[in-house]
């Protein structure tokens, strides 16, 4: 059995499995549906966790702590900087499902899915695929 492939964590609401027991507790939190208690002293914001906050902070300070190495650019966010990574890539190896079109990433797959196929094309994929695994 692969190390990818047990998933020794489950949900009890809803029986997702994971990996690691952080990923179990953060699903959690979507079913406990927790009040925000943690306020932004600049627009009074509210989050979860202390780490929204600290990420949310960036916008005021517009601290940009992720830097791309080929290009200079900055990104506020860890999840911006890898969206964008995908833009150096050589080549378009990502093609629709439906009609062929290719990208240079998986997120212009997904974008041109609900775009151009409709809400549903893109939903059906994913759902598709959650029941391959």
């Amino acid at each position: 059995m692969s190390i990818f492939t047990f998933r020794p964590h489950q949900c009890f609401v809803c029986g997702k499995t994971f990996v690691m027991n952080g990923d179990l507790t953060s699903h959690m939190r979507k079913h406990t549906k927790t009040e925000p208690t943690i306020p932004c002293t600049i627009c009074w914001k509210m989050f979860e966790r202390p780490g929204q906050l600290s990420e949310h902070m960036r916008l005021h300070t517009n601290e940009r702590p992720f830097e791309c190495k080929i290009c200079g650019s900055r990104f506020r966010t860890k999840g911006y900087f890898n969206i964008h990574k995908t833009t150096h890539w050589i080549g378009r190896n990502f093609a629709c499902e439906l009609c062929g079109v290719t990208f240079k990433n998986p997120t212009g797959v997904r974008t041109h899915m609900f775009k151009v196929h409709g809400k549903n094309a893109a939903t059906s994929r994913r759902q598709k695929k959650k029941d391959e695994q």
